[in-house]
């Protein structure tokens, strides 16, 4: 009897968090807003180097 009351409980939980309403961003988005992020930075960072920085042996 105990395990079909828990089965209860926790379809009856199941079934309100299935309705609740997110409030804010999912985890998701910041990721990639994250991603975004550091791409621009990327190519920001392009434009202020002098490549002086380091020196590469060609031949």
């Amino acid at each position: 009897m105990a395990e079909s009351d828990l089965e209860d409980k926790l379809n009856a939980i199941r079934k309100t968090n299935s309705n609740l309403v997110i409030i804010g961003k999912p985890t998701n988005d910041i990721k990639e807003e994250y991603d975004a992020d550091v791409e621009e930075d990327d190519v920001d960072n392009v434009d202020e180097s002098d490549g002086d920085d380091f020196d590469q042996e060609t031949g």
